[in-house]
């Protein structure tokens, strides 16, 4: 039908008045008039209820019920839903509170690329200077925890304000009960896969290392679970990076505490397990072999000048 009716396939058949005809009525039987599924019904219901009925905390869990017979479409499709309603401006309060509530369940059902599309969504409205909309969208991502979904452009810049506000925290008064939440903001950002922009990598994997060494008077509990998981997320070059901080001066400082330089050592071990490069194996070895105080190796010229070398080769 398409070759006969496009002049960009062109063909000598010609159809009938019956054949189109006969066309029509296999797509009224084997398209138009067949019967939702149930779950097409669900989802429907669901998503004009989501937008007039409150949902409590139990309720909540008893739709997401519902979500596990679902197929990755329909996974997808009703996630889209949701996001429409949370970004519509016209929607009502308690639309978004049933989102909240509902979205992060159906989250772990929902495929990559239409994750990677709301972030992208949210990257549109901000380029479009969509204030209203970007706003819900963000408040939408950070609600299913997926923050780490927006463009690299953007992610960059909240990074290295995250990472500012985490040292700011981990440095200042009261670093115990502070620390944790600019700790978990962070990690949100970073996200599973702990894709980091290039920009940030540097001063990402330095800060990392200063939290995870410690101030020198003592483990922040709450957080420590967040900077093991981070780190653990390091690729083979972030890796050994975080072993060559010890040539920046305030992280050698840290070295001199007896809790930081254990610290020290255990990132060392970790990142070990993910370096493949001969130079950066040599370099490790050097470190967990050292006599001296550990804060002294940034002033080794033979170990420094291998550092230099590799660091160079790194491009930082």
């Amino acid at each position: 039908m398409r070759n006969w009716a496009s002049a960009a396939h062109p063909n000598q058949n010609q159809i009938t008045g019956l054949q189109l005809i006969g066309w029509f009525e296999t797509c009224i039987k084997e398209v138009i008039a067949l019967p939702e599924t149930n779950a097409t019904t669900q989802i429907k219901a669901l998503l004009a209820n989501v937008k007039a009925h409150p949902l409590d905390a139990t309720s909540a869990k008893q739709v997401s019920g519902f979500f596990i017979s679902l197929t990755p479409d329909q996974s997808n499709n009703l996630m889209a839903g949701f996001f429409g309603i949370y970004t519509n401006e016209a929607s009502l309060p308690i639309a978004r509170d049933n989102v909240n509530s509902l979205a992060p369940l159906l989250w772990p059902f929902v495929g990559e690329p239409i994750r990677r599309t709301f972030g992208i969504k949210y990257g549109q409205f901000t380029a479009n200077n969509d204030a209203g909309k970007a706003k819900l969208a963000r408040e939408f991502l950070d609600g299913v925890g997926a923050a780490s979904y927006i463009p690299d452009s953007i992610r960059a810049a909240e990074i290295g304000t995250a990472i500012d506000e985490l040292l700011t925290a981990h440095r200042g008064f009261n670093n115990f009960h502070i620390e944790p939440s600019f700790a978990r903001r962070l990690e949100s950002l970073i996200g599973e896969t702990g894709h980091i922009p290039a920009a940030v990598v540097e001063p990402y994997v330095e800060a990392l290392v200063e939290v995870f060494l410690t101030n020198g008077h003592g483990v922040v509990k709450a957080a420590e679970s967040n900077y093991q998981r981070l780190l653990s997320k390091l690729d083979s070059t972030q890796a050994l990076l975080a072993v060559l901080s010890f040539r920046k001066a305030h992280i050698s400082s840290r070295l001199q505490f007896s809790l930081a330089k254990r610290q020290f050592l255990e990132l060392v071990t970790l990142a070990k397990t993910k370096i493949t490069s001969p130079q950066g194996i040599d370099i490790i070895e050097t470190v967990q072999g050292y006599k001296p105080p550990l804060e002294h190796m940034r002033t080794e010229s033979i170990l420094m000048k291998k550092v230099n070398a590799i660091t160079k080769s790194l491009g930082f």
